[in-house]
């Protein structure tokens, strides 16, 4: 589940205004772009991948191939055939790993949707482990063929549920910034009453203050709206899988601008009340 990418994570710690404020996005566009090109990558990467039958004849498929029914030729030998099917178990089982891995570390994955990926990728353990454990005593191409088309079709390792945890962990990181900045409206607000006996600059800031909540609800109904899509992807509709990759994509882009512009907002009104 790791990529190239190291631009790092934001924490969800809640400060004073001014050191939520300040506090160091390290490139927020940069990091959602970063994401963006992973979730991208994952999908042309698998996408890319034939399950067709390669050059020779006889050859067997990449045991990575995750897109339709694997390709068995004929008169490849049911050991040979029993060996790679192995493989491609084995395979999955560790990107499932990784996976549970991935979300036992995501600090900001929200309690549902660690709750909801850890589900899904018990179940995908469990279903592909019963595949491998069931493998020796297989001893026909017809029976191998049907536990391959079983594989891939009732699970999609690596075609959705590999970019589903990555896109729905990225999607949370997001959010939790967006949390952060929600919890300083109070404060705000605050802050802004105490101005009005003075009358110094207070409707200006109550201004930017309404822009500042209807931004940042319109980002978190947005970041929401996409994890709901993202986690009702299965391997039965996973069809709409490229159209939901890519609209989250967009989302995490337009999210990092929301929230780049949501701090200038908060700056200004801490400027205008006469804040650090």
């Amino acid at each position: 589940m790791s990529s190239g990418c190291r631009c790092g994570r934001s924490g969800r710690g809640r400060g004073s205004v001014t050191a939520a404020v300040r506090r160091d996005d390290v490139g927020p566009l940069c990091r959602a772009f970063c994401g963006v090109l992973v979730v991208a990558t994952l999908l042309l990467g698998t996408a890319g991948t034939s399950s067709a039958v390669g050059g020779a004849a006889g050859t067997l498929p990449s045991p990575r191939a995750d897109n339709a029914a694997p390709a068995i030729p004929p008169g490849v030998p049911v050991a040979r055939v029993r060996t790679w099917l192995g493989r491609a178990l084995t395979l999955r089982l560790d990107a499932l790993e990784s996976a549970a891995f991935a979300v036992s570390v995501a600090g900001n994955l929200t309690a549902q949707h660690r709750v909801a990926l850890d589900a899904i990728i018990t179940s995908d353990q469990s279903g592909l482990s019963d595949l491998l454990a069931g493998l020796e005593g297989e001893t026909t191409i017809a029976e191998l063929r049907l536990t391959a088309d079983a594989m891939v079709l009732n699970y999609r390792v690596f075609s959705l549920l590999t970019p589903q945890v990555r896109a729905v962990v990225l999607a949370d990181r997001k959010l939790a910034k967006v949390v952060t900045l929600a919890a300083l409206e109070p404060s705000l607000q605050t802050a802004i009453t105490t101005e009005k006996s003075s009358g110094h600059g207070a409707a200006a800031a109550q201004r930017i203050y309404e822009k500042l909540v209807a931004l940042l609800s319109a980002v978190e109904t947005s970041l929401g709206d996409s994890t709901a899509a993202l986690l009702a992807l299965t391997p039965e509709n996973d069809a709409q899988g490229a159209q939901t990759f890519a609209g989250s994509a967009a989302t995490l882009v337009a999210a990092s601008s929301q929230v780049v512009s949501a701090r200038a907002d908060v700056r200004r009104i801490v400027k205008i009340l006469g804040g650090a």
